[in-house]
């Protein structure tokens, strides 16, 4: 986003008054053409506008004593983006974002810096695609059946995940216009998995992912999934919005038919 400034520039030895137009530019990575054209039309983005909204939300934010929110423009053209450009929508998020890692704080517990985030990652738990077509949404492939429920749980995992969520907002250009696939591999996955899927862990899982996350998901599939599933995939269905319930997909197909 660009706006135009006028300053008044006085010089030591000179009374001459000198006025300049300084550009002030939002400090946000500049996007393809494709995923910029994307961005107009499916964002309702306008990059003549950009630095308004996004000091709105600065604004916005010093306002709210309850909030302490990072406020840099990479960031907050996330929660833009992801809320279709709606300035209240986005406050909504931003809000409940940081509401959600008071209340669930072990949904966000493991940083990067964390010896378990790499061990998980190395299990190949969670595998983000490296590569898109074209403007895409970025594909993540999560096999719960490689991590050990003696060891780790899936609030561990769900760590890891908002960790590269994270990530993904302040570095992946696909991800925050075109947002994510996520296909949910369950070969392996065994009763003790199922057992650390608690009814307050579902609801804290979609809360963070569904309605705190300016991570826009476009569809899930489950694959090999065993005897029982449907109980865990039912209740968990049955918190979702009536837009995400609909992008779920459930299959017995082998992973490597569909990759």
């Amino acid at each position: 986003g660009i706006s135009s400034i006028t300053e008044s520039v006085g010089y030591k030895h000179n009374t001459v008054i000198k006025t300049v137009n300084i550009i002030v530019m939002a400090a946000v990575r500049e996007l393809s053409p494709e995923l910029a054209e994307k961005a107009r039309v499916e964002l309702n983005e306008d990059p003549k506008r950009l630095k308004d909204d996004l000091q709105h939300l600065k604004d916005w934010i010093a306002k709210q004593p309850h909030l302490r929110a990072r406020t840099d423009d990479q960031w907050l053209v996330a929660f833009l983006r992801g809320c279709k450009f709606s300035l209240e929508r986005a406050k909504e998020k931003i809000d409940l974002y940081y509401s959600c890692r008071t209340n669930a704080p072990e949904f966000y517990r493991i940083k990067h810096t964390d010896p378990k985030f790499n061990e998980i990652l190395e299990l190949g738990t969670m595998l983000i695609l490296p590569k898109t077509i074209g403007t895409d949404p970025v594909v993540n492939i999560v096999s719960p059946g490689t991590y050990d429920p003696d060891k780790y749980s899936i609030v561990d995992i769900v760590s890891v995940g908002n960790v590269l969520i994270k990530i993904m907002m302040m570095e992946n250009d696909n991800a925050v216009v075109s947002g994510g696939q996520a296909i949910l591999n369950l070969e392996g996955v065994t009763f003790n998995h199922f057992l650390q899927m608690t009814p307050s862990v579902m609801k804290k899982m979609v809360v963070t992912s569904q309605d705190a996350q300016p991570f826009r998901m476009k569809g899930t599939h489950y694959l090999n999934t065993p005897p029982g599933f449907e109980t865990v995939f039912n209740a968990m269905k049955a918190l979702m919005n009536k837009k995400k319930s609909k992008s779920v997909v459930c299959s017995q197909s082998k992973l490597r038919r569909n990759v």
